[in-house]
C-alpha cells in the first residue's frame, strides 16, 4: 500500500469510526499503526486473558477500528486503480500527478482545496455502487455483525461522495 492509499484508507475509517465507535477515536491512532505494520495482528481478537493491542481495553467484543480499516484500505486500493485507469487518458504524468493530489484532498490539511474535475468525472454512481460491494465483502469477511457491515459499507460510499457534493459547491476558482 503506497502512501496515499494508506492515508486514504485513515480518512475513510476514521470517519465511520467517529461515527459508529466513537469512545475508539482516541486509540485510533496507535490501532491503525499496528494494522498498518500487522493487520493480522490487529484484526485477530483476542482471548480472554489478552487485552486488546495492550491498551488494557477490558471486554471489548470486537474493535472496530481494525475492521475499518481493512474494508477502507481495500476501497482505497479499488478507488486507486479505478481512477488510474479513467485518468489514463491525460497521460501518465499527468495521471501519477493527478492521484496523488486526490489523495492528498482526503488530508485533514486540504482546507480550501477540492478535488479536480477529471477525478470528480470517476466518481461515478457505478464506481460507488462497485465500493459499497466491496466494502460489504470486505465486513462479511470477518464478520461483522450486518447491521454494522451495512453502515460501514454505507460510510465508505457516503464518504466518497461528500467528495464530489462539496467540491460541486465550491466556487470556480
Amino acid at each position: 500500500m503506497n502512501e496515499q492509499e494508506r492515508d486514504l484508507t485513515a480518512e475513510l475509517a476514521q470517519a465511520f469510526v467517529s461515527r459508529s465507535a466513537p469512545d475508539e477515536l482516541p486509540m485510533f491512532g496507535a490501532m491503525s499503526e499496528v494494522y498498518f505494520r500487522d493487520p493480522e495482528r490487529a484484526l485477530a481478537q483476542p482471548s480472554s486473558k489478552e487485552q486488546p493491542l495492550g491498551f488494557g481495553v477490558a471486554d471489548a467484543a470486537m474493535l472496530i477500528t481494525p475492521v475499518a480499516l481493512k474494508v477502507a484500505a481495500e476501497v482505497a486500493r479499488f478507488i486507486s486503480r479505478e481512477l488510474s485507469k479513467h485518468l489514463q487518458e491525460e497521460g501518465s504524468g499527468f495521471l501519477k500527478s493527478l492521484v496523488q493530489r486526490v489523495f492528498q484532498w482526503f488530508k485533514p490539511s486540504r482546507a480550501q482545496t477540492h478535488p479536480p474535475k477529471a477525478v470528480l468525472q470517476g466518481l461515478t454512481p457505478e464506481l460507488l455502487v462497485k465500493v459499497h460491494a466491496i466494502a460489504l465483502i470486505q465486513a462479511h469477511q470477518v464478520n461483522l455483525p450486518e447491521d454494522k457491515a451495512q453502515l460501514l459499507a454505507d460510510s465508505m460510499v457516503g464518504s466518497l461522495s461528500m467528495v464530489a457534493a462539496t467540491a460541486v459547491q465550491q466556487p470556480s476558482a
